[in-house]
């Protein structure tokens, strides 16, 4: 589950050479909800990574707002 994060960035570096980052825009104490969220420059609707888009590397840009995204994760589909 993606969830508030608590840096700005991260990155892991994975053992097939690729690294996967973790990129925060806006956060901050007061922005402590999920607007949006992008992989590798496209929309990603999950409410959590998958391992397989963990292996392929890339950036997870996560916006986050003072206000709740009620559209955010609100599918079933979206869900684990």
């Amino acid at each position: 589950m993606i969830g508030s994060p608590l840096f700005d960035r991260a990155t892991i570096n994975l053992e097939n050479g690729r690294k996967f980052t973790v990129e925060t825009i806006n956060n901050s104490d007061q922005n402590i909800y999920i607007q949006r969220i992008e992989l590798n420059g496209q929309p990603y609707s999950l409410s959590y990574i998958r391992h397989e888009d963990i292996l392929k590397g890339g950036t997870l840009r996560i916006t986050m707002g003072s206000e709740p995204n009620k559209e955010y994760g609100a599918l079933i589909n979206s869900r684990p």
